[in-house]
């Protein structure tokens, strides 16, 4: 059994999955397909916070905050793929069948 890829993808939301997207399709021609996903928003750390409020004293800091506040960064989406001989087809379940207890 090969082991899993997992890739990550940085950007916007759109961009990442357009990206996603355009790799999934040559992974899957290697036989490798997603199964699972995590989207995680990009933040600024402490130490931009921190220089922003310190610039408070000079209107400049003003200004950094409030872009700050306006322009998200990048988040990264990372994807987990595993290897499969053939795409997996969803096949109609059995109905839930449950045993009944006799006394």
């Amino acid at each position: 059994m090969e082991k899993p890829v997992v890739k990550t993808y940085m950007g916007t939301d759109e961009g990442a999955i357009e990206d996603f997207k355009a790799d999934a399709e040559k992974m899957a021609a290697h036989g490798y397909y997603p199964t699972s996903q995590a989207w995680v928003p990009g933040s600024y750390g402490t130490v931009e916070f921190i220089l922003a409020l310190l610039l408070c004293i000079v209107v400049i800091g003003f200004v950094l905050l409030a872009y700050m506040l306006i322009v998200k960064p990048e988040g990264t989406l990372v994807v987990t793929y595993t290897h499969r001989s053939t795409p997996a087809t969803t096949s109609p379940s059995a109905p839930d069948a449950r045993p009944t207890l006799d006394a």
